[in-house]
């Protein structure tokens, strides 16, 4: 079956090290298991010594700066989202109605606190910290990660049971993705006009909200990009 096959700076250096026979025994061995893809982490660029004897051998392989674990990390999201059609971001999940709402954004920006009040003012909680969207019959469905969907992280509380903090009624365990709020730091307060994104070969609305370096994303102004983006559909 074939793999992905990372290879970490000890085990290009051993490799390095053996003698031109001994190189050849293990690449004929390893072409052996027919592996989709070689990749030296924590690497700049291919070893020459090695570079020959792949070819050779037809071993696709290729470099990159990462740590393995890193980079591990990474093709294990890429797999999920091409081949079971799922992404994890991190993020927060809301509902109105039928349609679900995706805060991006970096942490201790104010997105869990704004959400939070948007709740108060008859919004649905779907989850806090990691969304996880499904692309079920071309539908983009909107729901938390499994590990953490029933806590909820504030600077204010720390973590805490989403029961202890919201009314049952009030909590939804996913919904359709309609658009997508991306909120950053910037040097004053701002809203964009409507833009697009793409999730899972998906086009969707997304307005960006701007938020001055010492604040914090308030509910009125997650309101304001709401019903800028509820205008334009």
């Amino acid at each position: 079956e074939s793999a992905i096959l990372l290879v970490p700076p000890a085990t290009a250096k051993n490799l390095l090290a053996l003698s031109a026979p001994s190189r050849e025994k293990y690449f004929s061995r390893m072409a052996g298991r027919r592996p989709a893809l070689l990749i030296f982490s924590q690497s700049a660029s291919l070893p020459v010594l090695l570079r020959g004897q792949m070819q050779s051998h037809r071993l696709p392989a290729a470099a990159s700066p990462l740590h393995e674990n890193l980079l591990a990390s990474r093709i294990r999201s890429i797999l999920r989202e091409k081949i079971h059609r799922c992404v994890t971001l991190h993020g927060v999940a809301l509902a109105c109605g039928e349609r679900g709402i995706l805060l991006t954004g970096p942490s201790g920006i104010g997105k869990t606190t704004a959400a939070l009040a948007a709740v108060r003012k008859g919004y649905d909680w779907i989850a806090d910290d990691l969304a996880v969207i499904k692309s079920i019959q071309g539908r983009l469905m909107i729901s938390g990660h499994p590990g953490i969907q029933q806590y909820i992280h504030t600077q204010a509380a720390g973590i805490a049971a989403a029961d202890r903090m919201l009314d049952g009624s009030r909590r939804r365990k996913k919904a359709e993705l309609a658009f997508v709020i991306d909120v950053f730091r910037a040097t004053r307060e701002e809203i964009s006009r409507p833009l697009e994104t793409r999730i899972l070969e998906t086009n969707l609305p997304l307005v960006r909200v701007g938020i001055p370096r010492t604040g914090y994303l308030r509910q009125n102004l997650l309101g304001r990009a709401i019903q800028k983006l509820n205008e334009v559909g």
